[in-house]
């Protein structure tokens, strides 16, 4: 009885040994077809980033870029009109905010000696256009301007540069495409309000 123990037990340690080998074999064979397929899947990929076509320039991609820089320029045309409004507010408020209080101090022992009422006035003239000075800050919106100005006029040439070369020279569209578009999307999203 004993051997017949014995004996089962070997063939059922061998029957397990045998499972688990063919699992073993069966679960390689899993893991050896899923390496294939996603050697197969990168290497198609690849392929296909080789094969890749290059967009080719035609008359709506001219078009687009056009109006983009047709609306380069407007946006140029208008931030220039805030710069020079802004600069001359600046100029005319700066000016007499400063020169007042040096005329008054000139004048004020001579010819305003018999009114201290203007003396006052010219005064508080000159701290109110100091303070409206400071509160719209027309020196910084006219030099945000100028450079929102700049930026405009720089990519509408960009644009209009690209657009003078021969299709078979230019820089392949689509990259030139999204460039020009994050460029624009980028400078109207900074731009002073005009």
């Amino acid at each position: 009885m004993e051997t017949q123990n014995v004996e089962t037990q070997n063939v059922e340690t061998q029957n397990v040994e045998t499972q688990n080998v063919e699992t073993q074999n069966v679960e390689t064979q899993n893991v050896e077809t899923q390496n294939v397929e996603i050697e197969k899947e990168i290497s198609m990929s690849i392929n296909s980033d080789i094969t890749r076509e290059e967009m080719k320039w035609n008359e709506n991609i001219e078009s687009f870029l056009l109006e983009i820089s047709q609306r380069c320029k407007e946006k140029s045309n208008k931030q220039q009109i805030c710069y020079k409004k802004n600069k001359i507010l600046y100029l005319l408020i700066t000016i007499p905010s400063v020169m007042i209080p040096i005329i008054t101090s000139t004048l004020e022992s001579n010819v305003l000696q018999g009114h201290p009422y203007v003396v006052t006035y010219l005064i508080l003239l000159s701290g109110l256009l100091s303070g409206v000075n400071s509160i719209f800050n027309f020196n910084t919106r006219f030099f945000n301007n100028s450079i929102y100005d700049d930026k405009y006029s720089e990519l509408a040439s960009e644009i209009e540069l690209e657009l003078i070369k021969d299709r078979n020279v230019r820089r392949q569209s689509d990259v030139f495409l999204q460039k020009i578009s994050d460029d624009f999307n980028r400078i109207n999203e900074n731009a002073p309000k005009s």
